[in-house]
């Protein structure tokens, strides 16, 4: 944010650093666009960015359904069942390594 109002030639105080900040909700596009709008003489009230509801927690309850489904079709000798939920657990234990690699909130880019 500091580089992009340097290119602009405007001098922006800690204090307007940080609006600019708390509107941009660490997303650099946001940020980048509320240095312009700084820029631009343009009044901002609210903040740009949403908060979303993480479903992490959902698609690891999916994933444990298949793993259920799976020692339920060994208990009971049904091998499509078996193997249907092998396969399927598989897929969503890799889809959650996936997800656990993202970037936290907080090591977002700022």
């Amino acid at each position: 944010m500091i580089q992009s109002a340097a290119q602009r030639a405007i001098a922006l105080k800690p204090s307007e650093l940080s609006k600019i900040q708390e509107r941009a909700g660490g997303n650099p596009m946001l940020a980048a666009r509320a240095v312009d709008e700084e820029y631009l003489g343009l009044e901002m009230e609210g903040a740009d960015h949403r908060r979303y509801f993480d479903i992490t927690p959902l698609i690891l309850l999916a994933g444990i359904a298949f793993i259920v489904m799976r020692f339920i079709g060994l208990g009971t000798n049904d091998q499509a069942l078996y193997i249907f939920g092998g396969i399927a657990a598989a897929v969503f234990l890799g889809i959650s390594r996936l997800l656990y690699n993202l970037p936290p909130e907080d090591r977002r880019i700022r």
